[in-house]
């Protein structure tokens, strides 16, 4: 690929062309590749939207296997192209270009023509070779595991003031096997939600009895279950969950209103046998915690997950005698010699409990908050992906529970919000601190001028 800009660039100074970048004429060409091996048909000025979920809602016929990944590779490394009008902008610019150097234009249709191109004519190996390079060489964080000695900084807030503390902590050795880390994409297995199978052996092999055998359910889009209280929607989940896990060796996502509601989801699919984990935020564990453990008996304490993902402690903080901020845990701050490294007990922590059982789930539960707000730790993700990420990429189908909730959440945490003339760090005084900074540098940069001008007129 280097070679081929090189070639570009000296085209492009023959040519004078410097309303587009090299970049920017090379990324428009792999899009317009793209498009050109789809089954479904996309105008050359609608192309951004194969780069956004839109495509996969509007497509009129399935694509094929190699085709997903270019999209999805695409995606992820071009996705400034996939804005409506950032696209218009360069396919305009890109269309002025000679016929000589682009290798496609637009039909009176719109719609995308290959051009007899003059200068180098094997664009569309080279541009399929760079696609697959992008697929297996996407960016990741690699850490070398610490070794000898750990150190971090804790941030402190005393009296309305932040300060920081540096600590630190000698390596042991403790053994165990090393993590598995989560793969960068999973392929969809899409199932069916078929109305001839008969759900009630399904729920019998579950150990119970079906509620409503006779509902039937066709599958289009999303699907919207909609039920009175007590009509069956929970035992449906159950059942599809259970179905789902059982015969198609499916990962399902699962978005509960609340934790409790979330950890009674977990305890309910870990008594049929399926390996499910709560992934739900650090900042209020010891309040989740502190419910659940109220909420059951003291004979169900012993060898309980749920607890045991609710419980853990850090060990390097522990080694380290910081005892400052129970619910902090300095995993993507470590470093060794001032190089960030990977955190050698990781594998054992009792804090990351939870997130080492990800890789081998079959059912991730969590919330609106986590899904939105959650991280995943570089240990276990080297592509430093969001938990909303994670849902996308490695599962295969996410239910929502109660979903006028989830969604109100969802609004509230998404839909930005400020205070407009409440509390100092309202919106009016916000603008008002601006407008004053920008009167006094005005102030002084008049000052400096008056300064200059003088000098100049003593000389």
């Amino acid at each position: 690929m280097d070679n081929f800009k090189k070639k570009i660039k000296s085209i492009f100074n023959y040519y004078g062309i410097e309303n587009i970048s090299i970049r920017e004429f090379i990324q428009v060409e792999i899009v317009l590749l793209i498009i050109s091996k789809l089954n479904t048909k996309v105008k050359v000025k609608d192309a951004w939207s194969v780069l956004t979920k839109y495509f996969s809602e509007l497509a009129t016929l399935e694509e094929e296997k190699d085709i997903k990944k270019y999209i999805y590779t695409a995606r992820e490394n071009y996705l400034n192209l996939g804005k409506r009008r950032r696209w218009n902008e360069l396919i305009t610019e890109y269309l002025k270009c000679n016929n000589d150097i682009r290798f496609y234009g637009e039909s009176v249709n719109g719609y995308l023509v290959r051009n007899e191109v003059k200068y180098e004519i094997e664009r569309e190996k080279i541009y399929c070779d760079e696609l697959k390079y992008l697929l297996i060489n996407t960016n990741i964080t690699e850490k070398n595991v610490a070794e000898d000695i750990i150190e971090y900084f804790s941030k402190l807030k005393k009296q309305n003031k932040l300060d920081y503390k540096k600590y630190s902590a000698d390596v042991y050795s403790i053994g165990g096997d090393p993590i598995k880390k989560l793969p960068q994409y999973k392929e969809k297995i899409r199932t069916i939600i078929d109305t001839r199978i008969n759900w009630s052996t399904i729920f019998n092999e579950m150990g119970g009895k079906i509620l409503n055998s006779k509902s039937k359910l066709k599958v289009k889009g999303n699907i919207h279950i909609v039920g009175a209280l007590g009509a069956g929607k929970s035992t449906f989940k159950f059942t599809y969950v259970f179905k789902s896990v059982k015969s198609d060796c499916c990962k399902v996502g699962i978005v509960e209103d609340n934790v409790a509601n979330g950890i009674a989801t977990v305890i309910e699919l870990t008594k049929l046998g399926i390996n499910a984990i709560p992934v739900i935020g650090e900042s209020n564990e010891f309040k989740h915690l502190d419910n659940y453990y109220k909420s059951i008996k003291e004979e169900y304490i012993d060898d309980n997950d749920i607890m045991k993902f609710l419980s853990g402690s850090c060990i390097v903080k522990a080694l380290a005698n910081d005892f400052e901020s129970p619910y902090e845990v300095p995993c993507n701050k470590l470093k060794e010699d001032d190089i960030s490294v990977t955190c050698p007990y990781s594998n054992k922590c009792g804090k990351m409990k939870r997130y080492r059982a990800i890789y081998s789930a079959d059912v991730l539960v969590t919330t609106p908050y986590s899904l939105t707000k959650g991280k995943l730790k570089d240990f276990i993700d080297p592509y430093k992906r969001g938990i909303y990420e994670l849902f996308h990429d490695l599962l295969d189908f996410i239910i929502v529970d109660e979903a006028d909730g989830v969604q109100s959440t969802l609004d509230s945490e998404l839909m930005p919000h400020g205070k407009l003339n409440y509390g100092d760090d309202n919106i009016i005084n916000k603008v008002k601190q601006f407008r004053d900074e920008i009167l006094d540098n005005n102030l002084k940069l008049r000052k400096k001028m008056y300064i200059v001008l003088v000098k100049m007129y003593r000389k």
